[in-house]
């Protein structure tokens, strides 16, 4: 890995990413262990594991990807595994506002209370917490399981505490 620029093994279009691909997740955090030597293997960011590639992007405009590194992160989940196509690493003093609100997760309701709102969601594997104070944007569609959504949250031990949540469509 070089420790500044971009390592890009990605062919170009092959990630497949669409904007309605509901095993699609982007967030932000800080890497807490990665394989001996960098590269391939399974890293952690934010306590949760992720698998990095020979196919994964990695951009290091703002300093090598080491332990302790803010990084975004940007994937697929696939079953129990989250495979990582773009890891970029931030520039810690411009992105220190972020660090409040850690994670941007987009993808598919699984999950949602009964009853309202509040409580205990599941948006692309993730455990979302929504309260009272999070505010939520219907504006598109109606929030219900199968529906797509964008979170911005924060991380406390397994579960986001999601601060916004924008429903983006439907249930197909």
């Amino acid at each position: 890995m070089a420790s500044t620029g971009s390592l890009d093994k990605h062919p170009q279009g092959a990630r497949g990413k669409s904007d309605r691909d509901p095993t699609h997740a982007k967030f932000y955090g800080s890497v807490e262990e990665m394989p001996q030597g960098g590269g391939e293997g399974i890293w952690r960011v934010n306590g949760r594991k992720i698998l990095v590639t020979g196919d994964t992007r990695i951009k290091e405009k703002y300093g090598a990807a080491t332990v302790g590194s803010y990084v975004e992160v940007e994937g697929n989940f696939s079953g129990e595994t989250f495979t990582v196509y773009k890891l970029e690493v931030k520039d810690g003093n411009r992105h220190k506002s972020r660090k409040e609100h850690n994670h941007i997760i987009s993808g598919k309701i699984e999950a949602m209370p009964q009853d309202g709102y509040e409580g205990r969601w599941v948006v692309s594997g993730y455990m979302i917490e929504v309260n009272s104070a999070t505010l939520i944007d219907e504006s598109t569609a109606k929030a219900s399981p199968g529906g797509e959504a964008r979170i911005i949250g924060f991380r406390a031990k397994n579960i986001v505490n999601a601060f916004r949540i924008k429903i983006t469509a439907m249930p197909q």
